[in-house]
């Protein structure tokens, strides 16, 4: 019966607190449980059920026809648990009365007598294994929940609103019957996340396709690595790589992900573990959901996280200002592809995307990565003076062909202009 407990626990209790169940059990078993250690036992199980109890409470508040009779018996059981509880705890209040426990010589005494008596034990481990299994489903039927509101807001971006009614009028129907079928709206779920994975599929950007000033959306990996050798991890963390949310790849290289075996989709951070074993080890605050790729590009405020199982890339990304070999990301870009020869490389080119005010960097960088290969490698640079400079070289991209010798070129010209005028030395 002990091993029942600890299996029925498993989806209730997290590792750390089922240990210390594990152990109560384990001293009870060796007759070494103090009355102390019993009583933690029995409260550690109240405070996780109790917490079962707040989420049949909100299931109820959104669903007002939900009448099922699991979710309604749970409070009754952990009530009743409760009472137990407290008649061992009234009996060991008598336990320490001095004339009572005259006639029990120690906590070793107590754990013989009192909690080994076999029929009060059996009523205290079945209400335990009965709150267990109800406490299974009701936080299953939770976290399906859970998943059918993200489910629908996702499709909200994808559906018209006559589609949606007949999707939540489905669900209703599930979540009226007595007692809910989890595995038939489990299966009904898993039939409106596909539709929502077969749109995110269409909406990626085909790197075959893209034109330079087209909106654009792919899935990216980056990478501070040209010898990359997270292939291995079971799960890749990738992010959603669009006009509007490239401050996310600081590196500004890395791999371009085919948008198959999506496990999760988010607009934020889901903390993952990318050793996990299975897509239930992912990660501990979020239910594993797709969202619409619209809604990430929507609301997506820095970083997304879209979990793929296994790596499969089909490019390489590098976010550039054009100026190719000039630039450290096409270069390292350039590197990487050495290692896979086979993935073809998409140079994003922020000029076309961004404002002249927001190039500050791109436009230092360029600077810096010049004098780097005229051999300047010390000479401190007033950036200011060279925006002549890059006012002209972002005229030239616009209007015609240019290669890196005509780059440099130009950065020589007003490399001269800016001696003339003792700007510099």
């Amino acid at each position: 019966m002990f091993d029942i407990i600890i299996e029925k626990g498993k989806y209730i209790i997290d590792k750390n607190y089922l240990d210390n169940i594990q152990k109560y059990i384990n001293n009870k078993l060796n007759n070494e449980m103090s009355k102390e250690e019993f009583l933690d036992f029995l409260e550690l199980i109240i405070i996780k059920i109790e917490r079962t109890l707040y989420t049949v409470n909100q299931i109820k508040e959104d669903v007002s026809s939900l009448n099922n009779d699991i979710l309604n018996n749970h409070e009754k059981l952990l009530n009743n648990f409760i009472s137990i509880r407290g008649n061992y705890l009234e009996l060991f209040n008598e336990l320490n009365d001095e004339d009572y426990a005259s006639n029990i010589k120690s906590d070793e005494d107590f754990s013989l007598n009192i909690i080994n008596d076999k029929k009060s034990l059996d009523i205290l481990l079945n209400t335990i294994i009965k709150l267990f299994e109800t406490s299974n489903y009701i936080l299953k039927l939770r976290d399906l929940y859970i998943e059918y509101k993200e489910i629908i807001e996702s499709l909200k971006y994808i559906s018209n609103s006559k589609e949606i009614e007949e999707y939540k009028s489905v669900v209703n129907n599930y979540l009226n019957e007595n007692p809910i079928d989890l595995e038939k709206l489990k299966n009904y779920l898993i039939f409106l996340q596909k539709i929502i994975l077969d749109d995110f599929k269409k909406e990626v950007t085909d790197i075959d396709s893209y034109k330079e000033g087209d909106y654009f959306k792919f899935i990216c990996h980056s990478t501070n690595n040209t010898n990359w050798t997270d292939e291995n991890k079971n799960y890749i963390s990738a992010s959603l790589l669009t006009p509007k949310h490239m401050q996310t790849y600081n590196s500004g290289f890395g791999f371009i992900l085919s948008p198959q075996n999506i496990v999760s989709a988010k607009a934020s951070d889901q903390f993952t573990d990318n050793t996990a074993d299975s897509d239930d080890d992912l990660n501990e605050k979020y239910i594993n959901t797709v969202d619409s790729i619209q809604k990430i590009d929507k609301e997506c405020k820095t970083y997304s996280e879209i979990i793929i199982k296994g790596f499969n890339p089909i490019g390489i990304f590098c976010l550039t200002d054009g100026s190719k070999n000039l630039n450290l990301n096409y270069y390292k870009a350039k590197r990487l592809q050495k290692v896979f020869p086979n993935l073809k490389i998409i140079q994003i080119d922020l000029t076309i995307y961004k404002t002249k005010d927001e190039l500050i960097e791109e436009r230092n960088n360029l600077i810096n990565h010049i004098n780097v290969s005229l051999g300047n490698f010390y000479d401190e640079v007033d950036y200011e003076l060279y925006e002549p400079f890059w006012d002209e070289y972002l005229k030239m991209k616009k209007e015609r062909k240019y290669s890196e010798e005509d780059i440099i070129n130009l950065y020589l010209k007003y490399n001269e202009i800016n001696k003339k005028n003792k700007f510099i030395k």
